[in-house]
Formats: structure tokens, sequence, C-alpha cells
């Protein structure tokens, strides 16, 4: 089976778009060392490990959103393809996508764009690899009582998960070495119309998707104290502009 099957996956394309993540998108640019005052931490490295776990989630759900746009892309290319562009271009399967790059055609489009989102895509899950090892290292450095609970109920910090993720990671990292050697057809990782794999795993895109809710609600349960404060303080503010109001509403 070839490496990518460029109709099949684009023909089927089932891949989701990033959906709101609110906890992410509210406090993406906070400092944890902020909310290290609050004492919702207890020990020095808590806040690194935060700030590492958010800084990759970040990027992964950034990697996941340009392979989506760009295989996206090429599913709209390909679907205005006629038949023989499209047999053209699975006979074209085999061929370095370097040497298609130069090619000024519709099918050498969807092939660059179709490599470009592999590629994102094979980040993406590096970095998740990333985020899911430092989030569950905070958990474990002290922090909320609760938080350790918390994260035993979220399917991504799971040891299931993270070692899928890590046999999908480590079976790319040593992918050169075994195709040189024979033992594998393809340096890829496999983009299909509702998965990637590589080597015996597959790593649905509704799961990506859903493991991205749940690192969400992980902020958004981290940050709540926080958030709270800062409701606190901005009621209060608000209430003493009013009060100013009222007064200057009198004097006239």
């Amino acid at each position: 089976m070839p490496a990518d099957t460029y109709g099949e996956t684009l023909r089927r394309l089932a891949m989701p778009d990033v959906p709101n993540l609110p906890g992410l998108t509210a406090h993406e640019f906070t400092d944890p060392i902020e909310i290290f005052e609050f004492k919702v931490f207890k020990q020095p490295l808590a806040p690194s490990l935060l700030e590492a776990m958010m800084h990759f989630l970040v990027r992964a759900v950034d990697e996941y959103q340009l392979a989506h746009e760009a295989l996206k892309q090429a599913a709209v290319i390909y679907n205005q393809l006629g038949n023989a562009e499209r047999v053209a271009l699975e006979r074209k399967e085999q061929i370095p996508s370097l040497l298609l790059g130069a090619m000024d055609t519709a099918d050498s489009n969807v092939v660059h764009l179709f490599d470009r989102g592999r590629d994102h895509l094979e980040l993406c899950v590096n970095l998740l690899r990333r985020a899911i090892f430092f989030g569950r290292r905070y958990a474990k450095s002290g922090g909320r009582p609760e938080l350790p609970r918390k994260v035993e109920r979220l399917g991504v910090f799971s040891d299931a998960v993270a070692s899928r993720i890590i046999e999908v990671r480590n079976a790319l990292e040593h992918a050169d070495e075994r195709f040189v050697n024979g033992e594998v057809d393809t340096i890829w990782v496999r983009v299909e119309s509702e998965a990637i794999s590589y080597a015996a795993e597959r790593l649905y895109y509704t799961e990506i998707i859903e493991w991205f809710r749940e690192f969400d609600s992980l902020i958004s349960f981290i940050f709540q104290p926080f958030a709270e404060i800062h409701k606190e303080e901005d009621e209060e503010y608000e209430a003493f502009m009013k009060e100013l109001d009222d007064e200057s509403d009198d004097k006239h």
C-alpha cells in the first residue's frame, strides 16, 4: 500500500476543525508566576511545568489547525480535478514530492498541500506528547489538592493514551534508519481520511480534538482561583467607578 493515497484520503476527508477552547483562549498569555502569588502552587517548579504544558499545547493546536487548512484546501482542489487528472495524480504518488513541487499544476498543488498537512500533523503529535508529559508532571507537583483527581479523570493523561502517542513518535524518530535497513516502506506518517498512523498505531482526528478539549478543561480548572480573584477585582473597580459617576451626577 502506498504511503499516502491522495484520492482515498481527500475524497473522504473527515477532519474536524479545532473547537472553541475557552480556557486556553482566556489564559494563553497569563504568566503562571502570577498565580503563584495566589498560592495556587506549593512547589517552585510547578509554574514552569504549567508554562511548558501550555506552550506545547498551544503549538500542538496551531499545528493541527495548519494541517486542517492544508488538507481541506487539498481536498477542494482534488474534488475539482477531472478523472484523467486524478488518475495522473495517483500515478505520481511514488514520485518524490520535491520534484512535483516544481510543477505548476493543480495536481502538484494537491501533493504540496498534502505533504504540508502531513508535516504539520507529525509536529502536532510530537508537541502533544510533550504537553502530556509536562501536564502529568505538573499534576504531581503539589498544586491544588483536587488536581490529581481531576487529571485522573481525563483520558489524555492516561497511560494508554501516552503510550500510543509515544509509540507513534518513537516510530517516526527511528523511521529513517528503519527505512534504510528495509524494515519499513516509508519514512512518513500516513495521512488517512479519519486518522494518522505509523507502524501499527493509529491516532484519530476526533481523538486529538477530544484531547484538546480535555486539556482545555484542565486549564480552566487550574486558573479558576486566579480568574475568580480577578473577577472580584473587576467588580470592585466597576463599583468604585459607579460611585464616582453617581457623585458626579449628584453635583450636577
